[in-house]
């Protein structure tokens, strides 16, 4: 069973892989099917072995679960892409039924130094990936009115917000921070 955005295989071992892939991905003319197979282990039994299209740079969830119900994925590793396909090895053995699902990447950030605001302002970086163009960072903060920061493309997997000097009380507690995207849209919450 396969479409353009969603594969699924069966590898020797019995082990299943789901792979949703992004449309940026069958855009680019990458190709769709993923491979799933065992590796040998010299230790031990073979492991499954999962690889599939990806972007180099941006980092993919594998998630495995012993059925298809949704409550009992678990998120396996976080895998960054050096080339157009990624791998990954499952250092368990496939001790019965496995299935694995890669869901393409999503818009994540996963630090932002510093954490703390300045009164003087300053440069925030966000760490992430797949932040839309025209994205923004908001901070709701106590007492005040919204802080909206244009979002700008940095190093690879970051991304800078200029804050002004003044904008932040000292003291004020931020209520919340969120990344929404060139329609005003939250795309995220940050919880850091």
């Amino acid at each position: 069973m396969k479409n353009p955005s969603y594969s699924m295989i069966r590898a020797a071992s019995g082990a299943l892989l789901l792979l949703a892939l992004p449309a940026r991905l069958a855009a680019d003319n990458l190709p769709l099917t993923p491979t799933l197979d065992s590796a040998a282990s010299l230790s031990g039994p073979p492991h499954s072995r999962l690889s599939w299209p990806a972007v180099p740079g941006v980092l993919y969830r594998v998630r495995k679960s012993g059925s298809l119900e949704q409550e009992n994925w678990v998120t396996r590793a976080l895998v960054e892409a050096t080339a157009t396909t990624a791998t990954w090895v499952d250092p368990e053995s496939p001790g019965g039924r496995a299935f694995y699902e890669v869901p393409g990447p999503v818009a994540e950030v996963f630090s932002v130094q510093p954490t703390v605001l300045s009164a003087a302002g300053g440069m925030l970086t966000l760490y992430g990936q797949c932040l839309p163009a025209g994205s923004e960072l908001v901070f709701e903060i106590e007492g005040q009115p919204p802080l909206v920061l244009p979002l700008m493309p940095g190093e690879p997997g970051s991304y800078r917000a200029q804050v002004p000097a003044g904008a932040v009380v000292p003291g004020a507690n931020i209520l919340s921070a969120a990344v929404r995207d060139d329609n005003r849209v939250v795309i995220l919450d940050i919880r850091e």
